[in-house]
């Protein structure tokens, strides 16, 4: 289903041009937004996994430095950056096939770290992410869920701890699925101003390549 901030379609034409079978471009916007603010876009997304791979998730975020003049955020609401800041932060969490099953967004400002544990289910076996993720405190908040930590130790460790590289290596099919999400000008321009709206078509990505 196409998907509008306004009038504005994916490519940025001009929405009116929706073919008629789908109906007026404004309701099914309307439609849209509305789907979005409710969060019916992740409910369908955990849906239509009846089966994730689950053997272990991979987690990863990645940055969309938006250009000068998209909306800025204000109050936490919106999806554009704040002065100073580097952009949105999209957080995706990911079955061992590159399936997602959870997405958040953030301010640019915004660590990598700081969404892992809202991210993370407790019935998952193991976990796969880059160095950023690797600190004491993070793997202590594993260790008593089970949940075994396939993490590269950063750079200058006093007490590096060890990972399983060829399980690491399961960790390129989120990072080629972040890769096709930004090549979509409306992620990469953030052309939605409102958060909700901005993870609710990054989400309807998902679904789409999934």
């Amino acid at each position: 289903m196409p998907s509008f901030r306004g009038s504005v379609t994916l490519d940025g034409t001009d929405g009116r041009a929706l073919p008629p079978e789908y109906g007026k471009w404004n309701l099914v916007y309307c439609r849209y937004a509305a789907w979005c603010n409710q969060g019916v876009w992740p409910r369908l997304l955990i849906h239509l996994q009846a089966k994730p791979d689950v053997s272990a998730v991979l987690l990863d975020s990645t940055i969309v430095r938006a250009h000068v003049s998209a909306p800025k955020e204000r109050g936490g609401s919106r999806a554009g950056p704040q002065p100073g800041q580097l952009g949105t932060q999209i957080h995706i969490l990911a079955d061992c096939r590159g399936r997602t099953r959870h997405l958040r967004v953030t301010g640019g400002q915004r660590h990598d770290s700081t969404q892992a544990r809202a991210l993370v289910e407790d019935w998952i076996d193991g976990l796969i992410a880059d160095r950023a993720y690797d600190s004491d405190g993070f793997r202590a908040w594993l260790a008593p869920r089970d949940i075994e930590a396939i993490l590269p130790a950063r750079r200058g460790r006093t007490n590096p701890q060890p990972h399983a590289p060829e399980r690491y290596k399961a960790r390129n099919a989120v990072a080629r699925g972040i890769d096709g999400l930004k090549q979509w000008c409306r992620v990469a321009t953030c052309y939605d101003q409102y958060a909700p709206r901005f993870l609710g078509f990054c989400t309807w990505r998902w679904l789409g390549s999934g």
